[in-house]
């Protein structure tokens, strides 16, 4: 196949997991993925947080976080105090096919969370209520208004869509070990399967037609059964769970592994179709636990919306293509890199106010690098973006399909204190969004208002503590944590906040005894351990330290914190090479943590490998300005390489930074 320009094929599989994966690919069970790998790169994808997946995917989509994109709730206040539902006229920025669009480039955008009402663009876009609404243990129903464009598509691929009454006994028991008797008992597990098994192979015929032929640059496919059928199916992979009945784990123990070998299937065809001068791209948007550290007790298993205990932060990234560097392993990579690295490949220009990187380690040539200042909204076809357009059956679809998903409460939408409630989600998912862009002024201020509206909602009083603590009123933190504690259930998270400032006070034996507490009930959790670690690192106590930081990585080897911790450990104990070591781990998983590149300056230093260090301590300070160690490490470096005017102005500029803390302290301080 020729093609005159560079083409892409963005495969979303939300909630794939490279720990499930890896078993199946080293079994052979997943030929087309293993195919992709040999002649492409992989890495794992970072998350954001919060972990709301509509979020997630419109990140993704527009490379930018969610205090930009505007994606931030199923359930938005509305004006007159009332209440709208989340659709894709919330989107406040551009999205890659919107992009492309500008640059006169055909897109086929299917399934893609949030592109309902669906988009007008120079391609197609279907978006994914023509696909959540089509299929029910009762037939199919007519497709959601205004789900594709063109519109009169609709009707010419509405034949495309089958419903979960087509699916034969035989075809369920593919995934399903007695399909018969499930029927037989009504099992509404087989039900969820058969519904989200319609609606995956509906996504595949769509795909398969509406990519047939040379006339599209980008296409963005999204498949969601994994993430349908989410914490009650992965309950049931083994080991078996204690919580789970004998029968239940008999009969779905083998379905999500067969679900991965089905999406492999759909993805070797997808690729065959496409060609080998497309960029293939799988993502997933973050991966889900399916070791012991899935939730171990059916309260915390099932008791939170959108199974938020079930998650992981790493994703999956994988790419193969013309230009793919056979064998690349991609470091240290997020969702906000996904759009910059497709634009770069299809040389449109990247956005200055695009966060996220170009992932150049994954190819051996990219064309010319092009930048903006932000991508200009003036070309788009459809103008006003008030949410307000959608007309009533608009919003009752849209209200369904997030009723649907799961991502709604289950109350009644007209209830009194819906607007209220609208409103805090909204405002605490933005707060969320502040603490991870490491903005901890402006999440207080939202937290602050939040907590003063709701003072006995203890999740926000948490975050403000954390945030009062990220901005050094330690006494108001402590006031705050100290009144959650005061509870009569053990609550652990409350503990290893309070651990924190404990620590931060200099009472170390303390913080050590409210992680202990916290131990208790969570063990499981690396978060404690590496807790304990951090303690046992204030008080210089390294063989403590790297026992707990261990045991933390044995719960999860890719918990970016530990590997910040075991980094530090290892400066400590002068075992430089593998504080290096480590540290890349570290920024692998997390390459935004300033600390990680200082650790790795630190012992790259210690080394002698002073040019490197160098460029170490600048990418840290990169990351952060104020970072006064990495400016003292920076300083010795220049020293060493006899750059003496420059380690004078960082040294001086070291000792500001920490004269400012040392004073900041000491007002606290008399304030007492």
């Amino acid at each position: 196949m020729v093609t005159t320009t560079r083409r892409v094929l963005l495969v979303g599989w939300s909630a794939a997991d490279w720990r499930l994966l890896d078993p199946l690919l080293d079994s052979g069970s997943l030929p087309n993925l293993a195919r992709l790998l040999e002649r492409g790169a992989r890495g794992s994808l970072r998350t954001l947080q919060p972990q709301f997946d509509p979020l997630l995917w419109t990140s993704i989509a527009t490379g930018r976080t969610a205090d930009l994109h505007g994606v931030l709730n199923t359930l938005l206040p509305g004006p007159d105090a009332g209440i709208r539902p989340l659709s894709r006229l919330d989107r406040k920025c551009l999205a890659l096919w919107n992009i492309a669009d500008n640059r006169q480039r055909q897109s086929v955008v299917i399934n893609w969370p949030v592109t309902y009402p669906a988009e007008s663009l120079q391609g197609v876009c279907i978006s994914e209520l023509f696909f959540r609404l089509s299929g029910s243990e009762h037939g199919l129903e007519p497709p959601a208004p205004a789900a594709t464009h063109p519109p009169e598509l609709a009707e010419n691929i509405a034949d495309l869509r089958i419903s979960p009454d087509e699916l034969t006994l035989d075809e369920m028991g593919f995934f399903v070990a007695d399909a018969e008797a499930a029927e037989a008992e009504k099992d509404p597990m087989l039900t969820t399967l058969a519904v989200a098994l319609a609606e995956t192979i509906s996504t595949q015929a769509v795909a398969m037609e509406l990519t047939r032929g040379d006339d599209w640059d980008l296409s963005a496919i999204r498949y969601d059964i994994l993430e349908t059928l989410g914490a009650r199916f992965m309950a049931c992979y083994p080991p078996q769970l204690s919580y789970v009945p004998d029968a239940v784990y008999e009969r779905y123990q083998g379905t999500l592994p067969a679900v991965y070998r089905y999406l492999d299937l759909m993805l070797g065809v997808l690729v065959e179709q496409a060609g080998p001068e497309t960029l293939i791209m799988l993502v997933s948007e973050r991966g889900m636990h399916s070791d012991q550290l899935r939730p171990q007790d059916p309260v915390t298993a099932f008791q939170q919306v959108g199974n938020a205990p079930w998650f992981r932060e790493q994703g999956i990234v994988a790419m193969a293509g013309p230009a793919v560097a056979a064998g690349a392993a991609i470091q240290g990579a997020g969702l906000l890199d996904i759009a910059p690295t497709i634009l770069r490949y299809m040389d449109i220009p990247v956005a200055d106010d695009m966060p996220g990187r170009v992932l150049r380690e994954a190819f051996t040539e990219l064309p010319h690098e092009q930048r903006v200042a932000t991508h200009d909204q003036s070309d788009r076809r459809e103008r006003g973006h008030d949410p307000a357009r959608l007309d009533e059956a608009q919003r009752q679809a849209a209200l369904n399909r997030w009723q649907e998903t799961g991502l709604l409460d289950g109350r009644p939408i007209d209830a009194a204190d819906s607007f209220s409630d609208a409103r805090r989600q909204r405002d605490f998912n933005l707060a969320m969004v502040a603490v991870e862009a490491r903005r901890p002024h402006q999440a207080r201020k939202l937290l602050e208002f939040l907590h003063q509206e709701h003072p006995d909602d203890d999740r926000i009083a948490l975050h403000l503590a954390r945030a009062r603590r990220n901005t050094r009123d330690f006494d108001g933190a402590q006031e705050l944590l100290e009144q959650v504690v005061d509870h009569p259930d053990q609550r652990p998270y409350e503990q290893m906040q309070l651990a924190q400032m404990q620590m931060l006070a200099g009472d170390h034996d303390k913080a050590l005894l409210s992680l202990f507490r916290a131990e208790q009930s969570e063990g499981d959790r690396p978060g404690v351990h590496s807790q304990i670690g951090q303690v046992y690192l204030a008080m210089k106590r390294w063989d403590e330290a790297e026992r707990a930081f261990s045991k933390a990585l044995e719960r999860d080897d890719e918990h970016a914190e530990s590997c910040r911790g075991m980094a530090a450990t290892r400066l400590g104990q002068k075992r430089y090479k593998e504080a290096m070591e480590i540290a890349l781990r570290a920024i692998e998983l997390d390459r935004n943590r300033p600390q990680a590149h200082y650790f790795l300056g630190a012992a790259l230093l210690a080394d002698g490998q002073i040019d490197i260090a160098e460029q170490v301590f600048e990418t840290c300070l990169k990351l952060d300005r104020r970072h006064a160690a990495a400016h003292r490490g920076l300083a010795d470096a220049c020293d060493l390489q006899d750059k003496k005017d420059l380690a004078a102005e960082h040294r001086k500029i070291a000792r500001q930074l920490e004269s400012a803390v040392l004073l900041q302290r000491q007002l606290s301080d008399y304030q007492r």
